[in-house]
């Protein structure tokens, strides 16, 4: 939730605290994915999860990854 509302000071909270970065929810989703969908590249949300080691080619259930929708 906190990679989807913008919420960067808990996103780096919860990844201090170890919190899986690549999980992928029911539809294969990752939180950078999520964060993605709402922000552009170079948001702080996005650069706080890049920094910490997310994986921007991990691709959800219908083929479409981070780096797809970031143009990476």
């Amino acid at each position: 939730m906190a990679a989807i509302n913008d919420q960067t000071e808990s996103l780096k909270i919860l990844i201090d605290a170890g919190a899986k970065i690549d999980i992928q929810d029911n539809e294969g989703n990752t939180p950078l994915w999520r964060a993605a969908m709402r922000n552009r590249k170079g948001s702080p949300v996005i650069d706080a999860l890049m920094e910490a080691g997310a994986n921007p080619a991990i691709s959800n259930n219908h083929g479409v990854s981070a780096q797809n929708l970031l143009g990476a």
